[in-house]
């Protein structure tokens, strides 16, 4: 039972003429206004430390400041759950200092939560698919802005800039009554986002047909062809045979443009020039090749976590490269493939042949400064020239003798489908396009479709 205290007029103003008679007027006057600042003071109190403590089944779940939100709340829950719900709720009026209040949609929130019912969460859309559940629309906010940085360009060195990051899918929220486990935080709910949703697909294998083929039709890189199929030796297929296809997409895709200043080398350019004395086809260095060094200011697009491209807008050499001169053996052109392969370009291998991170590394990885000479491992027919997904811009050659080699995460293309290549001979320039972290060509030598490890056919 709560007590009202109330204020006896009647017998304060007795008191005050009583006290009349023993003091001053000065002192009257003090005693007097000293008194009605404790009453004025005493009644401020009483209202603003009203609240109204909310239990269920006996539990506090917490103090809600206005009469008018607790019924709110309970007309709420009635009307969805219905007059059973609510028999379980009580609340009182308390005048103790309560540190913090629940605001009405916390307090429903809460005892929902108690109540094993389910709760007011905002449903977040990409083109009317649902992709996760919010608490509310601050938190789906927070979550999509979430998304958005998540693909942020990440360097070690330099600074980035974002001029403008767009999810390319319509996003829309709606109110909606889920279950408490249905409603994800914000990190758990950007992972769902960026992990997408896994689409099982099928491939039957046709006359024909080797798994590079597959892989390249279906737009896939060869890991995760082989990752998808992990009871099935992928190099040895047969006619009829079924090969799954999961095709893990994202919910949303992000485009990103950002303005990126860093440091990075200039590669340096080849001449080459005839030499009698060297027989056919040899190649020697004559002078070696050094790389530059420049500050470069420029503006790239990303999709997700593919680089779509790159517009350098200012370059600041602070050292200039030098060229490399490599003498050649006198020949007639020919576009015969010889059967041994040449490294595709210079630098460093930075990721070899075979398992990686728990998946096959179909080829290596050879490192080397964004914009250096990609050329035909060995003469032959190019196949394809062109977007690849996971591998960016990619070269493949067909070599006419069961040899295929693929080049990939290129800047720019040089190489045109259809056109024939001979060895050494520029098909593209090093860089970070695709799934890549860093400036770098990969390198696949393909034998009647069949992984090989390229160093293993370098000469």
């Amino acid at each position: 039972m709560q007590f009202k205290a109330k204020f006896n007029y009647r017998a304060f103003f007795a008191y005050l003429d009583k006290i009349r008679r023993n003091f001053s007027t000065a002192a009257l006057i003090g005693i007097i206004s000293g008194i009605l600042i404790a009453i004025c003071t005493y009644n401020i109190y009483q209202v603003k430390a009203s609240s109204y403590l909310i239990k269920v089944n006996n539990k506090s779940i917490g103090y809600v400041k206005k009469l008018s939100d607790v019924k709110s709340m309970l007309n709420s829950i009635k009307s969805t759950e219905g007059e059973e719900a609510i028999k379980s709720i009580n609340y009182t009026k308390t005048l103790e200092p309560v540190k913090s209040l629940l605001a009405a949609n916390e307090a429903e929130k809460a005892v929902r939560y108690a109540l094993g019912l389910k709760v007011q969460a905002v449903a977040i859309f990409a083109n009317d698919i649902e992709v996760a559940k919010a608490y509310d629309k601050n938190s789906a906010d927070k979550i999509i802005k979430s998304v958005k940085e998540y693909y942020y360009p990440k360097l070690s060195n330099g600074t980035c800039e974002i001029l403008s990051s767009n999810i390319k899918e319509q996003i829309t929220y709606k109110d909606v009554l889920a279950e408490p486990k249905e409603i994800l935080d914000i990190d758990d709910a950007v992972k769902k986002i960026v992990n997408g949703r896994g689409l099982e697909k099928t491939y039957t294998v046709k006359k024909g047909d080797t798994i590079w083929d597959i892989a390249i039709k279906n737009n896939m890189m060869l890991e995760e062809l082989k990752a998808a199929n992990p009871n099935i030796n992928i190099d040895k297929i047969d006619i009829g045979q079924e090969i799954k296809l999961a095709v893990n997409q994202p919910y949303v895709n992000v485009e990103i443009v950002a303005k990126i200043k860093d440091r990075e080398e200039i590669p340096f350019d080849t001449k080459e020039v005839e030499d009698k004395n060297l027989s056919k086809g040899a190649r020697k260095i004559k002078v070696e090749g050094k790389n530059g060094l420049a500050d470069l200011e420029k503006v790239v697009t990303f999709l997700n976590s593919d680089t779509l491209d790159e517009d350098i807008v200012k370059s600041t050499i602070i050292e200039q490269s030098v060229d490399e001169v490599v003498a050649v053996g006198t020949k007639v052109s020919t576009y015969v493939a010889t059967g041994r392969f040449i490294m595709p370009s210079r630098g460093y291998i930075s990721s070899r042949f075979g398992y990686r991170w728990g998946r096959m590394h179909e080829g290596i990885d050879i490192a080397a400064p964004r914009g250096t000479p990609i050329i035909a491992s060995d003469s032959g027919k190019v196949t394809f020239a062109g977007w690849r997904s996971g591998y960016g811009y990619c070269v493949m050659i067909n070599h006419g003798n069961g040899y295929q080699t693929l080049y990939g995460h290129a800047s720019k293309l040089y190489a045109k489908v259809g056109q024939y290549v001979k060895k050494g001979q520029k098909i593209a320039a090093v860089g970070s396009t695709g799934r890549s972290t860093g400036p770098h060509v990969h390198f696949e030598v393909r034998q009647n479709g069949a992984c090989k490890n390229p160093l293993k056919y370098i000469k």
